[in-house]
């Protein structure tokens, strides 16, 4: 089993920098930050190939002694619907512990539309060290979960934008709330959608995606670093395109 077949799923709260305080709290935002979002938590690694078998982990697994890492993201602006992207100006997580590893980069917007319970679709990407991924999630109350899957290089979600991969899952069928992941299962599946040449070079559709899932603490985590990944498997990775 390869490690990519493991969903990493963040869930934190947003706090909006410069928002209004209760009397006597000290406001620590700078003028600049006003409207920019903190979003912090902890993350869950779950072995999932197939994304539609990915069910929301317990909610005590998301606590400081039960979570598999923590994470904290600072965005450039509040997650407005139907507004640009928002780009994390910083984006780490632990992995191993207390060792901290950055995203470098990490884009996420939000859907226009909600559920009745106000709950919106989100996704994201980006790369790291570790390669290229994609999110999909939920925004719900202050609340954001986004279920990350890690991408081999000739897939062809390596590519997309944040704005891309929201387009596929909300076609999909997918909406706010608990684990849209699941309906959005061939963007979120661990199988390789390649990159196919047709006659000229130019790039056919992806194929479907694969299969399996339970969740498993402390399972399916990326090697510890990218030059332990290179060794076991070479060719996989890459820099962002």
């Amino acid at each position: 089993m390869s490690w990519r077949d493991t969903l990493f799923v963040w869930r934190g709260q947003l706090v909006v920098l410069g928002a209004l305080l209760e009397e006597g709290e000290e406001d620590v935002g700078s003028s600049s930050e006003k409207g920019a979002c903190s979003w912090r938590g902890y993350w869950v690694g779950v072995d999932a190939a197939n994304a539609a078998a990915c069910s929301m982990p317990r909610p005590y697994r998301f606590g400081a002694s039960e979570a598999d890492g923590e994470f904290v993201a600072a965005l450039a602006g509040a997650p407005i619907p139907c507004v640009e992207p928002i780009l994390a100006s910083s984006s780490k997580y632990t992995l191993d512990g207390d060792q901290w590893h950055d995203d470098e980069s990490h884009e996420i917007v939000v859907s226009q539309h909600s559920d009745v319970d106000g709950a919106r679709l989100v996704a994201a990407s980006g790369y790291n060290e570790f390669g290229h991924f994609v999110s999909v999630g939920s925004l719900e109350g202050g609340v954001l979960c986004l279920a990350r899957r890690y991408l081999e290089k000739r897939d062809e979600r390596c590519v997309m934008r944040a704005q891309q991969v929201l387009n596929v899952a909300a076609a999909s069928g997918a909406v706010g709330g608990e684990a849209p992941w699941r309906t959005a299962a061939k963007m979120m599946g661990a199988a390789l959608q390649p990159r196919k040449r047709a006659r000229g070079g130019a790039s056919e559709q992806p194929a479907t995606a694969g299969s399996g899932g339970n969740e498993v603490k402390g399972r399916g985590r990326p090697p510890k670093s990218a030059d332990g990944r290179r060794q076991r498997e070479r060719g996989e990775g890459g820099t962002y395109t």
